[in-house]
């Protein structure tokens, strides 16, 4: 009995790890980070330094947050991005590598 339900566990683990859904939250960081990547930050904005900088990032990824498009990709992300993808993503130093995660 004790290896049938180890080897139930370790399937369990292995989808968890490897197979299953990112989560909403997980989505929002992963399209607010793609958002942050590709985001054009005005020169001035990023000449007064961080914070403003921050600031105006912050605020494209609200307005790109009320989008029909990002609901739309937020709604294929929670259905089709896995775990592996989001956190490939999440690592992507580009915007290119970012899309490479989950194509």
């Amino acid at each position: 009995m004790k290896p049938a339900i180890s080897a139930l566990c370790l399937m369990s683990l292995s989808a968890a790890c490897d197979g299953s859904r990112a989560t909403a939250d997980e989505c929002t960081r992963m399209l607010d980070r793609y958002t942050h990547m590709v985001a054009p930050v005005p020169r001035e904005t990023i000449e007064r330094g961080p914070d403003e900088e921050k600031a105006a990032r912050e605020e494209l990824v609200r307005q790109k947050r009320a989008t029909d498009d990002y609901a739309r990709s937020h709604a294929q992300c929670t259905a089709e991005v896995t775990k592996r993808e989001y956190r490939c993503a999440m690592r992507a130093p580009n915007p290119e590598s970012w899309q490479a995660c989950i194509d």
